[in-house]
């Protein structure tokens, strides 16, 4: 069984490597859609649409793609279309959304004392992913 390592990870965003990366969080669920009637012995549901999210959080390093969703949230009229988001668990291994991830928000975070500000990044992704497992 194949296994990967964390600093193998990485992210790009429009074309936009999301440098200094610590963790990178790709959440996917189908939420139940629930189809019960009046007069049933059990509820009964079906599976929805799924939706999935991904986290990114690194070192702030606003000379990167992390500037970009930035500059997109503080702009006054601010960028919506689509853009390609590339998640790469390690080489060849990679899932694509085409056209299809917007930024929902970022955190920048000074801790106190010595430590490295970070920030983290949440995608909706509005599309399937494409598969790359070579």
């Amino acid at each position: 069984m194949a296994e990967f390592l964390g600093r193998e990870g990485s992210m790009t965003f429009a074309a936009a490597a999301m440098a200094s990366c610590r963790v990178i969080a790709y959440d996917t669920a189908r939420p139940k859609i629930n189809t019960t009637v009046k007069g049933d012995r059990r509820e009964k549901s079906r599976p929805g649409i799924p939706v999935s999210t991904i986290r990114f959080s690194g070192v702030l390093d606003s000379v990167t793609g992390q500037l970009d969703v930035i500059n997109d949230f503080e702009a006054a009229t601010p960028d919506e279309t689509l853009k390609t988001l590339v998640f790469t668990v390690a080489t060849g291994k990679t899932w694509t959304w085409t056209t299809g991830a917007y930024s929902l928000g970022y955190r920048i975070t000074s801790p106190e004392g010595d430590a490295v500000v970070t920030i983290e990044v949440d995608f909706a992704l509005t599309v399937e992913a494409t598969l790359a497992w070579v």
